[in-house]
């Protein structure tokens, strides 16, 4: 079978999804700010509960192992992520408080994920059951 290579994009948006996992929990480490005043602000949600964020945390570290891995379903799940997080910019665009980098860095995500070069990384080959 012949090994994949990792392609350095994939690389860099592992870092970046890292890195959002750690600025999460300094966020979440914070006292007295509740996750709709985080995550959505203007609405009065309670915070997340934090077996809740413990799953959140554990899926994206899973994202990145399959990103690593070049498995299909992490391409997937992040390319579920970032459409998730992209409308949630949306939201913050039409409320008056736009993060246009973060939506700049979503975008990227999208295109380069979609790229030639990067769908034949993520192409799921399946060996035959047999070998001559």
């Amino acid at each position: 079978m012949k090994k994949r290579r990792l392609p350095f994009g994939v690389l860099a948006i592992c870092a970046l999804l890292f890195l959002r996992i750690v600025l999460w929990a300094l966020d979440i480490a914070r006292p007295g700010v509740s996750s709709g005043d985080r995550f959505l602000p203007g609405l009065s949600l309670q915070r997340i509960p934090l077996p809740g964020e413990i799953a959140l945390v554990i899926l994206f570290l899973l994202t990145i192992f399959g990103l690593v891995r070049l498995r299909r379903w992490a391409w997937m799940l992040v390319m579920i992520i970032t459409g998730l997080i992209l409308v949630y910019d949306l939201w913050l665009y039409y409320s008056g408080q736009p993060e246009y980098f973060d939506m700049l860095l979503n975008v990227i995500t999208v295109f380069y994920l979609n790229f030639g070069e990067v769908q034949q990384a993520f192409e799921q080959r399946q060996e035959p059951a047999w070998t001559t």
